[in-house]
């Protein structure tokens, strides 16, 4: 905009020209701030035509505002201030006017010159900062457009810049001490010269500068790593200035300001007013793309210097200029010291881990090396807040605790929250922690963003209770109460196996320790009390194994298939026809995957282990008769049963004729030794309803020989056999499917016995290999029968079915425990061989 000549306008944003100027100076030369204020608009001078002179170089320089009503150019006259009249002829050869033609500028501001740098930067890219490449054009701007008004701002305080503008004339002609008087006329756009106006005239003595007066100082206004230093407003045409620092009163004073020219400052740098209105000059610290001070240089001064520090006091001095750089005397020594206003950065990048061993939490971050502006920061501590809702910085936080700032090479802070209460029973726990910086000055930072963590919940469920099961033929059924748990996530069932109706923990062999609940023996690592449903004790052999999932179900599922409390789950995972009978254990799980009870091994003084079932229809195997002996008014039936887990007795068929019919003619009950199975005179009843206390987790050996006295027979009749299974729950084998034996062709001498060539340890599982000859012949034999032993001369009992191979795997031994094993060929009619000499081995 243009400044009407004499009119004076007050400046509304000291500072905010900052960055606008540091852009017109060069990248890498110090940027000062221009005039201490912006400079839009500027102070008009007091007359149009102004003129100043140096001795050296010796030089007379004219300068005027430009007209923006109009086009015009200029013409400069001198003569001796004596001489009556002008000359004829102008001192310019051609009217004053913006110089358009680039080497003509260039002439004036060549491309490596200061101005040039200058008007690069001014009229540069202001998105990008990417300086003015053809600078020459600056002087093409229209007329009062705002690039125009910017450019003779600039023309203002520097005079090559004036020159190119067409609103300057350097007069170079003049003889020192020679006073002349100088004349400017406008020429219109037809070349017309118009009679001067106004203020058209000036007297200059040339190589003789004018007086400049002393300025008026009005203080310091001090700010963060700034400091603004304030002097009346001198008359316009002395609106330069330079300004000289030193760190004491009485100290060396070096010169501190590039930017050289003031506007009128009626609002300082701490937003206050100020009036009346000042000229002025902002002192401050520059930063590199870091955030670290940098040193400042001013070309053609030597050395470097850095901006104001906070907390440390300066001493300036001032000096008012022309536009050629005369200057006037010294003013009054003025001090500031400029204070730290910025708070420090955000913390960021904070970390939050959950420390569940000690039920807190560790909180880190990077340390605060910066403060909101990116400048360096002398940060003092942090403080660490939590809250258990992450949306408002200020409302429920709970002080943790204060950090000191790290003074060495430390990069990360660290602040641990042991509070009590932080771990949560009733689910994950989730904490959020924000963090704050304080600076030397106690000025606090924001708070940073919200960073949660969740201890877990470590508490387990209360044990499920009230477990119980029933058996099908197809799935077994698992019932239990709903737990009362404030998580409770779900049910997780469990399944082993059970022995006699219970299940029996394997012995650690790698620890030797029982588990909670359990009492011991001496012969097994875990033995509860046994008794069968007579109440009659024995010792079970076998344990159950681990426990294996088999099935989860949701709470909200459990609960929805609940009644009366009491919910739950179908197995249908037990192989069809199995006569184990399995147990089973339910746990409740939480949202935190915490487990009720002991595991693997659960504790049984807490915990409900189940036995039950398939109710199963699947009738056994018969017995192979092993032997038909005549006695004095009887025959004796002997027979080998396969390992059934719930048989229950034998019964003996009798015929006449191979074809039949067979008749019942008695049988045995089949019990664990070292009771002996009583004799049955009509066909085994079962129970109502089988229970697990009577069926083992495994075949038994004693479950595999039988005998019979059958002293219904008549004497030298001939008569067939059979000798059929039947389970607990009544289940009996197919007669067809037993191989029917007559007294008259069974041999009375047996076939020679096998040999056992070896016994071998195995792993993989744990198991004794035994082996023997003669090899497996199906023509001659249905195959071996495998006995063991705990003792050399003690009795000796089935392991397997018929075994079609030349060795047998013993996978049911325990570690460090001999065993002695036998083998018998089984005929194709039934007959059994001669039983192996005894052999033994022991699993390391």
């Amino acid at each position: 905009m243009a400044i009407p000549c004499g009119e004076v306008q007050p400046n509304r944003r000291p500072f905010a020209l900052a960055a606008w100027w540091g852009r017109i100076l060069p990248i890498g030369l110090p940027i000062a701030l221009l005039l201490a204020a912006a400079l839009f608009p500027i102070s008009t001078r007091a007359q149009a035509l102004e003129g100043y002179t140096t001795a050296v170089p010796l030089q007379v320089f004219l300068t005027w505002p430009a007209d923006t009503t109009a086009a015009y150019r200029y013409n400069i006259y001198r003569k001796l201030a004596a001489d009556a009249t002008y000359p004829p002829a102008p001192l310019n050869a051609t009217p004053i006017a913006a110089i358009t033609n680039c080497p003509q500028f260039q002439a004036i501001i060549p491309p490596a010159s200061a101005d040039w740098a200058y008007l690069a930067n001014a009229f540069g890219d202001t998105a990008t900062h990417t300086p003015l490449g053809n600078v020459c054009v600056i002087a093409g701007y229209a007329q009062g457009s705002a690039n125009w008004n910017k450019a003779m701002l600039l023309a203002r305080a520097r005079p090559a810049i004036a020159r190119v503008m067409g609103v300057a004339w350097l007069d170079n002609g003049v003889v020192a001490g020679t006073t002349y008087r100088y004349q400017i006329r406008r020429v219109n756009s037809g070349g017309t010269e118009l009679p001067p106006a106004g203020a058209s005239e000036i007297t200059i003595t040339a190589g003789v500068p004018g007086a400049i007066p002393t300025p008026t100082m009005r203080g310091v206004v001090a700010g963060d790593s700034k400091l603004q230093i304030l002097w009346n407003k001198p008359a316009p045409k002395f609106a330069g200035f330079n300004v000289y620092r030193a760190n004491i009163a009485a100290g060396i004073y070096r010169r501190v300001n590039e930017a050289n020219i003031s506007s009128d400052i009626d609002t300082n740098i701490l937003e206050q007013a100020v009036s009346p209105a000042a000229h002025g000059f902002t002192d401050y610290t520059r930063w590199d793309s870091a955030g670290n001070p940098v040193a400042i240089s001013i070309p053609g001064i030597p050395g470097t210097f850095m901006g104001p520090e906070n907390g440390k006091s300066y001493f300036y001095k001032v000096k008012l200029r022309d536009i050629l750089g005369n200057e006037g005397p010294f003013s009054a020594v003025v001090s500031g010291t400029p204070a730290d206003s910025t708070p420090p950065a955000t913390p960021t990048g904070i970390i939050v881990t959950a420390v569940d061993s000690s039920s807190s939490f560790r909180i880190t971050w990077p340390k605060v090396t910066r403060d909101e502006q990116g400048h360096s920061e002398k940060t003092k501590s942090y403080r660490v807040y939590r809250y258990e809702d992450a949306e408002n910085p200020y409302v429920g936080a709970v002080l943790v605790g204060t950090v000191n700032h790290p003074t060495d090479s430390t990069q990360f802070v660290a602040k641990g929250d042991s509070s009590a209460g932080l771990r949560s029973d009733c689910g994950d726990k989730s904490w959020f922690f924000r963090v704050e910086a304080i600076d030397s000055a106690n000025l606090v930072s924001k708070r940073s963003a919200a960073v949660g963590a969740a201890l877990k919940d470590t508490t387990r469920p209360e044990n499920v209770k009230g477990t119980t099961a029933e058996g099908d033929e197809k799935f077994i059924r698992v019932k239990w109460e709903l737990n009362s748990d404030c998580d409770i996530d779900g049910y997780l069932i469990y399944r082993a196996l059970c022995d006699y109706g219970d299940w029996i923990p394997c012995p650690d062999s790698t620890r030797g320790k029982t588990p909670a609940g359990v009492p011991t023996t001496t012969t097994h690592g875990y033995q509860p009390p046994h008794s069968d449903k007579e109440k009659k004790p024995y010792q079970p052999s076998d344990c159950g194994g681990p426990f294996v999932l088999v099935g989860q179900i949701s709470h909200a599922d459990a609960r929805n298939r609940a009644s009366a409390g009491i919910t739950y789950f179908d197995d249908y995972s037990v192989p069809a026809g199995s006569p184990l009978c399995y147990a089973y254990l339910v746990k409740a799980q939480d949202h935190s995957q915490n487990i009720s009870g002991a595991w693997p091994v659960p504790n049984l003084a807490k915990e409900i282990v189940v036995c039950e079932r398939l109710r199963d229809k699947t009738p056994p195997e018969p017995a192979i008769i092993s032997g038909l002996y005549a006695r004095d008014s009887a025959i004796r039936v002997e027979w080998i049963g396969p390992p059934v887990q719930d048989i229950a007795a034998y019964h003996v068929y009798r015929a006449e004729s191979r074809s039949g019919p067979y008749t019942f003619v008695g049988g045995r009950t089949v019990v664990p030794p070292p009771l002996v199975g009583a004799i049955l005179t009509s066909p085994y009843t079962p129970p109502a309803i089988p229970v697990c206390d009577s069926i083992p987790l495994s075949s038994q050996s004693y479950m595999s020989a039988g005998t019979f006295m059958d002293y219904k027979a008549s004497p030298k009749e001939t008569y067939w056999y059979r000798v059929l299974g039947i389970d607990k729950n009544g289940n009996e084998s197919v007669r067809d499917s037993a191989l029917a034996v007559s007294t008259f062709t069974f041999k009375s001498n047996r076939e020679d016995a096998p040999s056992i060539s070896s016994i071998t340890p195995m792993e993989g599982p744990c198991a004794l290999r035994v082996q023997w000859a003669p090899a497996y012949d199906p023509t001659r034999m249905r195959g071996f029968v495998v006995f063991r032993s705990n003792a050399e001369d003690g009795s000796y009992f089935q392991l397997e079915n018929v075994v079609k191979d030349g060795e047998f795997q013993d996978r049911s031994v325990a570690r460090n425990r001999t065993y002695w094993y036998r083998v018998a060929i089984l005929k194709p009619d039934g007959a059994i061989s001669q039983l192996s000499a005894p052999r033994s081995a022991t699993h390391p």
